[in-house]
């Protein structure tokens, strides 16, 4: 996943709102294992701090990769 701060708002439709962003994160678990494609999925906060775009499930293998690059 990734982080942008925010920018103009994006005509996307709500498939959800929750109270936490675990809450969020869980649906869009979910989502993913019911074989959704959440590649243009959003997380987006009420604050709008932050918009997270999901990329893609994150597997044991993008994990490693990540924590390699991070630790180089």
């Amino acid at each position: 996943m990734t982080q942008h701060p925010p920018t103009a708002p994006l005509d996307r439709p709500v498939v959800g709102s929750y109270p936490t962003y675990e809450g969020a994160q869980r649906a869009v678990d979910f989502l993913s294992d019911s074989k959704f494609p959440v590649e243009r999925t959003a997380i987006i906060g009420s604050d709008l701090r932050m918009v997270e775009t999901v990329l893609g499930r994150l597997t044991r293998g993008r994990a490693a990769l990540a924590g390699a690059g991070s630790g180089a």
